[in-house]
């Protein structure tokens, strides 16, 4: 699973086979794009969704590269390659490349890559 930018408007989840939970409601195809509050799988329009101030984001499985401007947290059920936030706490199993965060929690149960976190804990249980 490979996730391009998401943040205040704009965010593009190329998947494989994973799913993906934004804000409670799931969704899931090969290209799922958020553009403002729209949400489009594999081009088409599924649905609009109210503005959320706080973003909770929870991935079902690895994901390749994930790169997000800010968000409440970001749960992943899988082992994570490279994850970078600006703002947001994020989980995972296994960190198996680079995690960093610039305001936010690490949260992991194991650590093979490297992590940064400026204002957080990195925690590794």
């Amino acid at each position: 699973m490979k996730i391009g930018r998401i943040g205040h408007n704009y965010g593009n989840i190329i998947s494989g086979n994973g799913k993906v939970v934004i804000n409670g409601k799931e969704y899931q195809g090969r290209n799922i794009t958020i553009v403002g509050n729209q949400v489009m799988i594999d081009g088409k329009v599924y649905e609009g969704n109210e503005e959320e101030k706080a973003i909770h984001i929870v991935i079902n499985g690895d994901v390749e590269s994930l790169d997000l401007d800010s968000c409440e947290e970001i749960s992943i059920y899988g082992n994570a390659k490279i994850v970078k936030t600006v703002s947001g706490n994020v989980k995972c199993n296994v960190i198996e490349g680079n995690v960093s965060t610039t305001s936010g929690d690490v949260i992991t149960k194991e650590i093979k890559g490297s992590v940064s976190t400026m204002s957080g804990d990195i925690i590794e249980s």
